[in-house]
């Protein structure tokens, strides 16, 4: 799977055709580093059912990636950092919606066309990102993160109330959401995508919305602590999410 690079966009890689052939639908995804996110099994392993689709997968470094950092620590990394800059985050999606809009307004994304999803860590920031930006209309989860109270990482005293995903369930009312978890998720609780499910839909019904297209499919765990995804769950997600394009 050969990526692309853009000069003019250096926080970015992406599959598929050429900026040079113009707007067309994009694909953000989110998961570790944006290399690692699109070539590196098991990371990748949604994007390779992606291929030769009219369509970009692009995707973005998560904080605490890529070049000097651990990916494997980089959840502890998040818990520390986070101590003495609460804005890791927000200036991270920022900045990726920043990047979106600007290909938007270069005639390279079709803004009408516009999905995000995620893999774990991945699944939050792919929420996030579709909070915090309008043209987002679509998201994808797989085993995401949506409490990160849970995390033992997280469970240090510190109050980290100020990231939670529920604190944008008013952007989210209108969006269309689909998450995927096991049925045994110790690693970010099974329960958690749940509570975070329910309490998204309640808030979309009291708004008026009759029938929120707010969606959790839940499959038999498989990997460490039931939190692997399984080929025909990527498959299922994804097949889903071209049908949203």
């Amino acid at each position: 799977m050969g990526l692309k690079f853009s000069a003019d966009h250096p926080s970015i890689v992406y599959i598929g055709p050429d900026f040079s052939m113009g707007k067309m639908p994009a694909i953000i995804y989110f998961a570790v580093s944006k290399e690692e996110s699109l070539t590196f099994d098991p990371f990748s392993q949604p994007v390779q059912l992606l291929e030769n689709k009219l369509c970009r997968v692009i995707s973005f470094t998560l904080p605490c990636h890529g070049e000097g950092f651990d990916k494997m620590r980089a959840i502890q990394d998040w818990a520390d950092q986070l101590k003495n800059n609460p804005n890791l985050f927000s200036d991270f999606i920022e900045n990726c919606s920043n990047e979106i809009d600007a290909l938007v307004e270069k005639g390279i994304i079709d803004a009408d066309h516009i999905v995000t999803f995620g893999l774990s860590r991945g699944g939050y920031f792919a929420t996030l990102l579709a909070a915090f930006n309008s043209k987002i209309k679509t998201i994808l989860a797989f085993a995401p993160i949506t409490k990160f109270s849970h995390l033992h990482e997280f469970q240090n005293g510190f109050d980290y109330k100020f990231i939670e995903l529920n604190n944008s369930y008013e952007k989210l009312l209108n969006k269309e959401l689909r998450f995927y978890i096991g049925n045994r998720d110790e690693r970010v609780g099974t329960e958690c995508c749940f509570e975070f499910i329910k309490e998204l839909t309640e808030k979309a019904y009291e708004s008026g919305i009759r029938s929120p297209k707010v969606e959790m499919v839940i499959s038999p765990s498989t990997g460490m602590k039931g939190h692997g995804t399984a080929p025909h769950t990527f498959q299922d997600g994804i097949s889903w999410l071209l049908s949203k394009l």
